[in-house]
């Protein structure tokens, strides 16, 4: 068995994926390359008007669930946090060749039931 630990996934605006989408990556065509399209048009975040911006005062949904099992499954996760609250997704990221990395990435409905999952697992023997 090992202690995980639970923290606040941030750096990603609710409702929004990262490395923005077909071209332009952060910033509408600067940093990380050009993303991953043409690069020219925007895509990613947009520097005005962004519907969703990132604000790093506002709790988040997602949570960052590591100290995993390397054996741990998607479907282990899955059933520790579903009593915790509505899980929109939960996944555990894997290397290339099929390993775990040791941490999951949980995103939960609403940001009382990601708080409230936090302080649940967080130094939780697992």
């Amino acid at each position: 068995s090992s202690v995980i630990m639970a923290r606040a996934q941030r750096g990603v605006a609710p409702g929004r994926r990262g490395n923005g989408g077909g071209g332009g990556g952060y910033s509408g065509g600067n940093g990380f390359g050009k993303g991953y399209g043409k690069g020219s048009k925007g895509g990613g975040y947009k520097r005005k008007g962004d519907p969703f911006p990132f604000d790093p005062s506002r709790k988040s949904c997602s949570v960052y669930i590591g100290n995993l099992p390397w054996r741990t499954s998607d479907a282990d996760v899955e059933d520790l946090v579903r009593p915790l609250g509505d899980v929109v997704r939960a996944s555990i990221a894997y290397e290339p060749e099929g390993r775990s990395k040791g941490f999951a990435t949980v995103l939960f409905r609403t940001e009382d039931q990601a708080e409230m999952a936090i302080n649940q697992l967080n130094n939780l023997e697992f």
